[in-house]
């Protein structure tokens, strides 16, 4: 290809520049289309796996994650040799991640960006306090704040597989005390599930064994209100 430039305006065009510059166009190898994860997808795994499709010709890919579509705060920016990449390191959590990709071939040559993708990373999930074993049927849950959750979900069940629910409420902030006595000498198992925008997100499960404690005193003497001397 040959090229050639001149000026315009009032007193032009001027001449065209010399001398005439010449070039060999490129020929990159094509653009690859994305596979995965799915647009928008909702992921617990905070180094998920990017897939594309691989291109004839290729002879290495770069890879780009950011936080903005217009890709100006770039998080990940790799080389790889194969038609996918996993981050070595966690993303941040609760955060919207947008990815593209381009092939180069051997002479260094390039394609254009791919389309581009996002994917959402879920919230934290919570961190149970499971010790000490509770001394009452009526124990105070708790677990570590999650930064951006709305409200908490707990569920406490008989069976590791979560069903059925002995307890099973939403609550806000990140511990609850049940309101009715839970089974005597029973294995239980509980778990907290962090709500948001990019939730759910489950913790990791908990057991203990409810107390037998002795039943509630009634109380006697003296009577309720009256003056003693």
């Amino acid at each position: 290809l040959y090229w050639q430039v001149r000026a315009n305006g009032p007193n032009g065009p001027s001449d065209w520049s010399q001398p005439l510059c010449s070039f060999v166009s490129a020929n990159p190898p094509g653009v690859p289309a994305l596979l995965a994860p799915a647009n928008n997808f909702l992921t617990t795994d905070y180094t998920p796996l990017l897939d594309w499709s691989d291109i004839i010709g290729a002879d290495h890919y770069q890879a780009q994650i950011a936080t903005d579509a217009m890709f100006n705060n770039i998080v990940r920016d790799a080389t790889v040799a194969v038609s996918e990449y996993t981050s070595p390191t966690d993303l941040a959590a609760n955060t919207t991640h947008h990815w593209r990709v381009r092939a180069f071939n051997a002479a260094g040559q390039y394609s254009d960006w791919s389309a581009k993708r996002s994917f959402r990373t879920a919230l934290l999930p919570p961190i149970l306090v499971c010790d000490p074993l509770p001394l009452t049927r009526r124990p105070n849950f708790d677990w570590s704040d999650v930064i951006g959750a709305a409200n908490y979900t707990l569920q406490v069940s008989t069976s590791p597989a979560f069903t059925p629910l002995t307890v099973n409420v939403v609550v806000m902030p990140s511990a609850y005390t049940p309101r009715a006595d839970l089974p005597r000498s029973t294995a239980l198992y509980w778990r907290a599930i962090a709500n948001g925008a990019n939730g759910p997100s489950s913790s990791s499960s908990c057991a203990f064994t409810s107390p037998n404690p002795p039943g509630a005193p009634r109380l006697l003497l003296p009577l309720n209100g009256s003056l003693t001397i």
